[in-house]
């Protein structure tokens, strides 16, 4: 048995950096919406959305900054976080598409459209990260 450190694949450096950074930006139009004048009141994510978005951005930071740091259970985590946080989006963007995207304009069901895709691209890209070869010989060969 080699003994060995694995060194970090660049794959696991890449999509925990792109799970943080869209997590920051859901975080930052999350407090956008709830204090800024522009939006509309009746718009406003009400406490236990705003708070439940909060959390899951949240997990899915924590979780990611866990599997860089080699944590025994941090793969999984941000595995699974990942896969909560993007397939709560695909969920949301496919039923409203679904639902009313004859009613909608073309450009906004275009952009549901894409938010869809991207939403699966992420959670692929999630799975082969989190799953491949690399990355576990990593886990399994820290301390």
């Amino acid at each position: 048995m080699n003994s060995s450190v694995a060194t970090r694949p660049k794959r696991l450096w890449a999509i925990t950096i792109l799970d943080i950074a869209v997590a920051l930006i859901s975080l930052g139009a999350l407090l956008f919406a709830l204090f800024s004048t522009r939006v509309p009141a009746d718009v406003r994510p009400g406490a236990y959305a705003a708070a439940f978005l909060a959390c899951i951005s949240l997990s899915l930071i924590v979780s990611c900054v866990l599997a860089l740091l080699r944590h025994p259970y941090g793969r999984w985590l941000a595995l699974g976080s990942a896969v909560v946080f993007f397939g709560l989006v695909w969920t949301q963007s496919a039923l409203l598409l679904i639902q009313v995207g004859d009613a909608l304009p073309r450009a906004a069901a275009n952009k549901l459209g894409a938010t869809v895709v991207r939403s699966s691209i992420e959670i692929g890209l999630n799975l082969w990260v989190f799953l491949s070869a690399k990355t576990a010989e990593y886990f399994r060969s820290g301390p």
